[in-house]
């Protein structure tokens, strides 16, 4: 039985995907065009830095760590180090070792803290190996007292 005007539901959708194309197209061009530009502006963001490079960290990673800006005797602020270990987009992952309490029968203090840092708090590469930071209680009482 043929109906005048009736169009089977598989070609009109059919019908309807041929019309979109073209913008679907001009859609995935430009979704294309802004994910070259990002991988771009983070290729350049990351430039110089790889994963294991020993970086340099800001004041306010030690501040995030430890609760206080840590100085030395000069007033000068203490930057914390660490090894990268994994670039995330913006952010990196960054091993700060640090003694985490004491150790227990079977194995031996914990070490290390993992960090989601953001570009701007890495100030360089070290040529320096990593530095095994202190835990709280040890650095407030070298620092307090």
């Amino acid at each position: 039985m043929d109906i005048k005007g009736f169009v089977p539901k598989a070609l009109q959708w059919q019908q309807q995907m041929a019309a979109a194309a073209p913008a679907w197209a001009a859609i995935r061009q430009r979704m294309d065009e802004s994910a070259a530009v990002k991988q771009d502006r983070l290729s350049r963001l990351w430039e110089g830095f790889s994963t294991g490079d020993v970086v340099i960290l800001g004041p306010a990673i030690t501040k995030e760590s430890y609760g206080l800006n840590l100085c030395d005797d000069s007033g000068e602020s203490i930057l914390m180090d660490g090894v990268l270990m994994a670039i995330e987009g913006e952010f990196a992952r960054i091993r700060v070792g640090r003694h985490q309490g004491k150790a227990a029968p079977g194995r031996g203090p914990m070490v290390g803290e993992l960090h989601l840092i953001k570009r701007s708090d890495i100030i360089r590469v070290s040529d320096k190996p990593p530095t095994l930071w202190g835990d709280a209680k040890s650095v407030m009482a070298v620092f307090l007292f």
